[in-house]
Protein backbone atom coordinates (compact mmCIF):
# COMPACT_ATOMS: atom_id res chain seq x y z
CA UNK A 1 0.00 0.00 0.00
CA UNK A 2 1.40 3.38 -1.04
CA UNK A 3 1.45 6.41 1.28
CA UNK A 4 -1.33 8.04 -0.77
CA UNK A 5 -3.53 4.93 -0.50
CA UNK A 6 -2.91 4.81 3.25
CA UNK A 7 -3.96 8.45 3.63
CA UNK A 8 -7.10 7.85 1.59
CA UNK A 9 -8.00 4.88 3.76
CA UNK A 10 -7.55 6.96 6.92
CA UNK A 11 -9.67 9.77 5.46
CA UNK A 12 -12.43 7.30 4.58
CA UNK A 13 -12.41 5.87 8.11
CA UNK A 14 -12.47 9.37 9.63
CA UNK A 15 -15.35 10.33 7.32
CA UNK A 16 -17.34 7.23 8.29
CA UNK A 17 -16.73 7.96 11.98
CA UNK A 18 -17.95 11.53 11.52
CA UNK A 19 -21.07 10.29 9.72
CA UNK A 20 -21.74 7.81 12.50
CA UNK A 21 -21.33 10.47 15.18
CA UNK A 22 -23.65 12.82 13.29
CA UNK A 23 -26.27 10.07 12.99
CA UNK A 24 -26.10 9.29 16.70
CA UNK A 25 -26.39 12.98 17.55
CA UNK A 26 -29.44 13.41 15.32
CA UNK A 27 -30.96 10.25 16.75
CA UNK A 28 -30.41 11.53 20.28
CA UNK A 29 -31.99 14.86 19.43
CA UNK A 30 -34.99 13.10 17.86
CA UNK A 31 -35.60 11.29 21.15
CA UNK A 32 -35.59 14.51 23.18
CA UNK A 33 -39.00 15.50 24.45
CA UNK A 34 -39.91 19.15 24.61
CA UNK A 35 -42.31 20.99 26.93
CA UNK A 36 -45.71 21.67 25.40
CA UNK A 37 -49.21 20.25 25.07
CA UNK A 38 -49.63 16.46 25.35
CA UNK A 39 -52.96 14.65 25.00
CA UNK A 40 -53.99 11.34 26.49
CA UNK A 41 -55.30 9.44 29.47
CA UNK A 42 -53.57 9.13 32.82
CA UNK A 43 -53.37 5.52 34.02
CA UNK A 44 -51.53 3.34 36.50
CA UNK A 45 -50.71 -0.01 34.91
CA UNK A 46 -50.95 -3.40 36.60
CA UNK A 47 -47.16 -3.21 37.05
CA UNK A 48 -47.39 0.07 38.96
CA UNK A 49 -46.13 2.29 36.14
CA UNK A 50 -47.68 5.76 36.06
CA UNK A 51 -48.25 6.80 32.45
CA UNK A 52 -49.93 9.30 30.17
CA UNK A 53 -51.01 7.41 27.07
CA UNK A 54 -53.06 7.72 23.93
CA UNK A 55 -53.71 4.40 22.22
CA UNK A 56 -50.41 2.50 22.09
CA UNK A 57 -48.24 5.55 22.89
CA UNK A 58 -47.13 5.64 26.55
CA UNK A 59 -45.12 8.29 28.38
CA UNK A 60 -43.82 7.84 31.95
CA UNK A 61 -45.05 10.24 34.63
CA UNK A 62 -43.16 11.16 37.83
CA UNK A 63 -44.76 10.82 41.25
CA UNK A 64 -44.99 14.62 41.47
CA UNK A 65 -46.88 14.88 38.17
CA UNK A 66 -48.99 11.80 38.98
CA UNK A 67 -50.30 13.53 42.12
CA UNK A 68 -51.74 16.27 39.89
CA UNK A 69 -53.15 13.85 37.31
CA UNK A 70 -54.71 11.32 39.70
CA UNK A 71 -58.07 13.10 40.09
CA UNK A 72 -58.41 13.13 36.29
CA UNK A 73 -57.80 9.40 35.84
CA UNK A 74 -59.96 7.90 33.10
CA UNK A 75 -60.68 11.24 31.40
CA UNK A 76 -59.32 12.42 28.01
CA UNK A 77 -56.83 15.15 28.88
CA UNK A 78 -54.80 18.00 27.47
CA UNK A 79 -51.72 18.40 29.65
CA UNK A 80 -49.35 21.36 29.45
CA UNK A 81 -45.97 19.83 30.29
CA UNK A 82 -43.38 22.32 31.56
CA UNK A 83 -40.47 19.95 32.23
CA UNK A 84 -39.18 16.39 31.88
CA UNK A 85 -36.89 14.29 34.03
CA UNK A 86 -34.22 12.92 31.75
CA UNK A 87 -32.21 9.84 32.75
CA UNK A 88 -28.49 10.34 32.22
CA UNK A 89 -27.19 8.05 29.50
CA UNK A 90 -24.06 8.47 27.43
CA UNK A 91 -22.92 6.32 24.52
CA UNK A 92 -20.09 6.83 22.06
CA UNK A 93 -19.54 10.30 23.44
CA UNK A 94 -23.14 11.31 22.67
CA UNK A 95 -25.61 12.11 25.45
CA UNK A 96 -28.99 10.40 25.19
CA UNK A 97 -32.07 11.31 27.15
CA UNK A 98 -34.11 8.19 26.55
CA UNK A 99 -37.84 8.81 26.49
CA UNK A 100 -37.74 10.94 29.64
CA UNK A 101 -40.46 11.31 32.25
CA UNK A 102 -43.14 13.98 32.57
CA UNK A 103 -42.36 15.91 35.76
CA UNK A 104 -43.56 19.52 35.59
CA UNK A 105 -47.19 20.30 34.70
CA UNK A 106 -48.53 23.83 34.42
CA UNK A 107 -52.12 23.12 33.34
CA UNK A 108 -54.55 20.20 32.99
CA UNK A 109 -57.85 20.34 31.12
CA UNK A 110 -60.37 17.79 29.90
CA UNK A 111 -60.19 17.42 26.11
CA UNK A 112 -63.59 17.16 24.44
CA UNK A 113 -63.80 15.09 21.27
CA UNK A 114 -66.50 14.86 18.63
CA UNK A 115 -67.39 11.44 20.05
CA UNK A 116 -67.98 12.80 23.54
CA UNK A 117 -70.57 10.61 25.23
CA UNK A 118 -69.41 7.39 23.56
CA UNK A 119 -68.40 4.89 26.25
CA UNK A 120 -66.13 1.92 25.50
CA UNK A 121 -65.62 -1.09 27.75
CA UNK A 122 -63.87 -4.46 27.57
CA UNK A 123 -64.66 -7.78 29.25
CA UNK A 124 -62.78 -11.10 29.19
CA UNK A 125 -64.48 -14.47 29.68
CA UNK A 126 -61.40 -15.42 31.72
CA UNK A 127 -58.36 -13.41 32.82
CA UNK A 128 -56.18 -16.55 32.66
CA UNK A 129 -55.88 -18.57 29.46
CA UNK A 130 -53.56 -21.22 28.13
CA UNK A 131 -50.88 -20.15 25.67
CA UNK A 132 -51.88 -20.65 22.04
CA UNK A 133 -55.61 -21.03 22.69
CA UNK A 134 -56.60 -17.37 22.69
CA UNK A 135 -58.87 -15.34 24.94
CA UNK A 136 -62.57 -14.64 24.38
CA UNK A 137 -63.09 -10.91 24.70
CA UNK A 138 -66.14 -8.66 24.34
CA UNK A 139 -65.85 -5.06 23.16
CA UNK A 140 -68.77 -2.78 23.99
CA UNK A 141 -69.77 0.66 22.68
CA UNK A 142 -72.56 2.67 24.30
CA UNK A 143 -73.97 6.07 23.37
CA UNK A 144 -74.52 7.93 26.65
CA UNK A 145 -75.22 11.25 24.91
CA UNK A 146 -78.63 12.74 24.02
CA UNK A 147 -78.13 12.54 20.25
CA UNK A 148 -77.43 9.88 17.65
CA UNK A 149 -73.78 9.25 16.90
CA UNK A 150 -72.14 7.75 13.79
CA UNK A 151 -68.99 5.78 14.60
CA UNK A 152 -66.25 4.82 12.09
CA UNK A 153 -65.86 1.24 13.29
CA UNK A 154 -62.77 0.71 11.14
CA UNK A 155 -60.96 3.16 13.45
CA UNK A 156 -61.47 0.93 16.49
CA UNK A 157 -58.23 -0.67 17.67
CA UNK A 158 -57.13 -3.23 20.24
CA UNK A 159 -53.84 -2.96 22.14
CA UNK A 160 -51.84 -5.50 24.11
CA UNK A 161 -49.51 -3.90 26.64
CA UNK A 162 -46.50 -5.41 28.40
CA UNK A 163 -43.63 -4.20 30.57
CA UNK A 164 -41.32 -6.96 29.28
CA UNK A 165 -41.69 -7.63 25.53
CA UNK A 166 -40.60 -11.14 24.53
CA UNK A 167 -38.28 -12.03 21.68
CA UNK A 168 -40.34 -11.59 18.55
CA UNK A 169 -39.02 -14.62 16.68
CA UNK A 170 -40.68 -16.80 19.32
CA UNK A 171 -44.12 -15.33 18.68
CA UNK A 172 -46.67 -17.27 16.65
CA UNK A 173 -47.25 -14.26 14.43
CA UNK A 174 -46.59 -13.39 10.80
CA UNK A 175 -45.58 -9.73 10.99
CA UNK A 176 -46.70 -7.81 7.86
CA UNK A 177 -44.10 -5.68 6.07
CA UNK A 178 -41.40 -6.73 8.61
CA UNK A 179 -42.83 -4.36 11.22
CA UNK A 180 -41.80 -5.28 14.76
CA UNK A 181 -44.60 -6.89 16.78
CA UNK A 182 -43.88 -4.68 19.80
CA UNK A 183 -43.62 -1.67 17.51
CA UNK A 184 -44.66 0.89 20.15
CA UNK A 185 -41.89 0.80 22.75
CA UNK A 186 -41.37 3.05 25.73
CA UNK A 187 -42.39 3.04 29.37
CA UNK A 188 -44.83 0.31 28.32
CA UNK A 189 -44.53 -1.63 25.04
CA UNK A 190 -47.64 -2.15 22.93
CA UNK A 191 -48.94 -4.05 19.94
CA UNK A 192 -51.86 -2.47 18.11
CA UNK A 193 -54.41 -4.38 16.01
CA UNK A 194 -57.37 -2.83 14.21
CA UNK A 195 -60.60 -4.61 15.09
CA UNK A 196 -61.59 -5.06 11.45
CA UNK A 197 -58.41 -7.12 10.89
CA UNK A 198 -59.51 -9.71 13.48
CA UNK A 199 -61.93 -11.25 10.99
CA UNK A 200 -65.61 -11.95 11.52
CA UNK A 201 -66.64 -11.63 15.19
CA UNK A 202 -68.00 -14.64 17.04
CA UNK A 203 -71.03 -12.68 18.14
CA UNK A 204 -72.66 -9.29 17.57
CA UNK A 205 -75.57 -7.95 19.60
CA UNK A 206 -77.02 -4.67 20.79
CA UNK A 207 -79.93 -2.25 20.74
CA UNK A 208 -80.64 1.05 19.03
CA UNK A 209 -77.98 0.85 16.32
CA UNK A 210 -77.92 0.47 12.55
CA UNK A 211 -75.41 0.21 9.74
CA UNK A 212 -73.03 -2.30 11.32
CA UNK A 213 -71.61 -4.96 9.02
CA UNK A 214 -68.53 -7.11 8.63
CA UNK A 215 -67.36 -7.94 5.15
CA UNK A 216 -64.21 -9.19 3.47
CA UNK A 217 -62.40 -6.48 1.51
CA UNK A 218 -59.41 -8.13 -0.21
CA UNK A 219 -58.02 -4.84 -1.51
CA UNK A 220 -54.49 -5.20 -0.14
CA UNK A 221 -52.58 -7.32 2.40
CA UNK A 222 -53.22 -4.68 5.08
CA UNK A 223 -56.93 -4.14 4.19
CA UNK A 224 -58.64 -7.53 4.32
CA UNK A 225 -61.96 -6.63 5.92
CA UNK A 226 -64.17 -3.76 7.01
CA UNK A 227 -66.66 -3.03 9.80
CA UNK A 228 -68.00 0.07 8.10
CA UNK A 229 -69.95 2.68 10.09
CA UNK A 230 -72.60 2.30 12.76
CA UNK A 231 -75.14 4.87 13.91
CA UNK A 232 -76.03 4.46 17.58
CA UNK A 233 -79.10 6.16 19.02
CA UNK A 234 -79.06 7.75 22.50
CA UNK A 235 -78.88 4.89 24.99
CA UNK A 236 -78.05 2.42 22.20
CA UNK A 237 -75.22 -0.06 22.39
CA UNK A 238 -73.23 -2.63 20.41
CA UNK A 239 -71.24 -5.62 21.66
CA UNK A 240 -68.85 -7.64 19.50
CA UNK A 241 -67.03 -10.76 20.64
CA UNK A 242 -63.72 -12.07 19.31
CA UNK A 243 -60.99 -14.56 20.11
CA UNK A 244 -57.66 -12.75 20.47
CA UNK A 245 -54.07 -13.14 21.72
CA UNK A 246 -53.39 -16.63 20.29
CA UNK A 247 -49.90 -15.48 19.33
CA UNK A 248 -48.84 -14.18 22.76
CA UNK A 249 -46.26 -16.01 24.85
CA UNK A 250 -46.76 -16.92 28.50
CA UNK A 251 -46.60 -13.68 30.49
CA UNK A 252 -48.78 -11.02 32.08
CA UNK A 253 -50.41 -8.39 29.84
CA UNK A 254 -52.99 -5.64 29.74
CA UNK A 255 -55.68 -5.34 27.06
CA UNK A 256 -57.76 -2.32 26.08
CA UNK A 257 -59.41 -0.85 23.01
CA UNK A 258 -60.05 2.66 21.74
CA UNK A 259 -61.16 4.84 18.86
CA UNK A 260 -57.90 5.66 17.12
CA UNK A 261 -57.00 9.33 16.56
CA UNK A 262 -53.21 9.69 16.55
CA UNK A 263 -50.26 10.38 18.85
CA UNK A 264 -49.87 12.80 21.77
CA UNK A 265 -50.57 15.76 19.49
CA UNK A 266 -54.16 14.63 18.84
CA UNK A 267 -57.26 14.92 21.00
CA UNK A 268 -57.84 11.38 22.29
CA UNK A 269 -60.88 9.42 21.29
CA UNK A 270 -62.87 7.24 23.70
CA UNK A 271 -60.91 4.45 25.41
CA UNK A 272 -62.03 1.37 27.33
CA UNK A 273 -60.87 0.14 30.71
CA UNK A 274 -57.48 -1.60 30.85
CA UNK A 275 -57.88 -5.22 31.95
CA UNK A 276 -55.34 -7.83 33.04
CA UNK A 277 -54.72 -10.88 30.87
CA UNK A 278 -52.42 -13.69 31.97
CA UNK A 279 -51.18 -16.12 29.31
CA UNK A 280 -49.98 -19.29 31.03
CA UNK A 281 -48.32 -22.53 30.04
CA UNK A 282 -50.46 -25.55 30.84
CA UNK A 283 -47.97 -27.02 33.33
CA UNK A 284 -47.87 -23.66 35.17
CA UNK A 285 -51.59 -23.77 35.96
CA UNK A 286 -52.11 -23.55 39.73
CA UNK A 287 -53.75 -26.61 41.26
CA UNK A 288 -57.51 -26.26 41.24
CA UNK A 289 -57.41 -23.21 38.96
CA UNK A 290 -58.45 -24.58 35.59
CA UNK A 291 -57.43 -22.49 32.63
CA UNK A 292 -60.12 -21.57 30.14
CA UNK A 293 -59.61 -21.74 26.41
CA UNK A 294 -61.47 -19.81 23.78
CA UNK A 295 -63.84 -21.61 21.41
CA UNK A 296 -62.48 -22.45 17.97
CA UNK A 297 -63.48 -20.08 15.18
Amino acid sequence: MTKTEGNLKRYRLRYLLLLGTAFLTLHAQAELLSPGAYHGYYSVTRWGSKVLHIGPYHQSVSDKAAALLEKHRGKPLKVQVSSFLRPGLKRYGVSFSGSGMIDGISEISVAASKHQGLSLSTKLDSHKVEQGHGASITFSLRNDSNKSMTIPLDDLALAYATDSPKREQNLNYDTPSDIAYWYYRGAISCHETMLHSLGAPLEVKGEGFSGYHWRAVPLAPWVQSSLGFATIKPGGWIEVKYVVAKELLADDYEVFFYLKTGNFSYIPGPMSNRIALDIMEAEQSPAGDALKTAPDL
